[in-house]
């Protein structure tokens, strides 16, 4: 929720004291309407964020939204071993609309990455510190974070 909380601050406060905005695995975009079996768990706050502030070309600072692609979702239940990728799915499918989608078992890369950002994917990067390990890495896993903490370096915005 950090990114999308992090774009409404600035649409109330401006950018004049913030030199960047980076967002980790945060679901971004609104969730898509009319897809049968999709119920908008933001109850429309990703909505109001699409239509209310700035797109990330438009802030004025560089905007870096890193995702990880730890599993992929699958659609249908093929048996027991799809059961983790079919409830992942199932997740994913709540935030952009289908469950076959890429993303950090949480958030999906597309829900993650915002148009006119610095979008970064991140292979094999589980969501949350929360059941992470060497063979499941999350965002600040040192091996991980050396990936993508470069782009904390500021720049000149285009």
């Amino acid at each position: 929720a950090g990114g999308w909380l992090a774009r409404v601050y600035l649409q109330d406060f401006g950018t004049e004291d913030v030199a960047m905005l980076c967002s980790l695995g945060s679901p971004l975009n609104a969730v898509p309407k009319g897809v049968p079996g999709v119920v908008d768990q933001t109850r429309g706050i990703l909505t109001y964020v699409e239509a209310n502030c700035s797109p990330a070309g438009q802030l004025g600072i560089p905007v870096v939204c890193v995702a990880g692609k730890w599993l992929e979702g699958v659609e249908q239940l093929s048996g027991v071993d799809d059961l983790t990728r079919f409830l992942v799915g199932q997740g994913y499918k709540q935030v952009c609309g289908s469950a076959a989608a890429w993303g950090d078992g949480i958030t999906p890369v597309t829900a993650a990455h915002l148009e006119g950002a610095d979008n970064v994917t991140l292979e094999g990067v589980f969501h949350t510190p929360v059941g992470s390990s060497e063979q499941r890495p999350w965002y600040g896993t040192p091996k991980v974070l050396d990936q993508w903490v470069e782009k904390l370096k500021l720049r000149q915005v285009a």
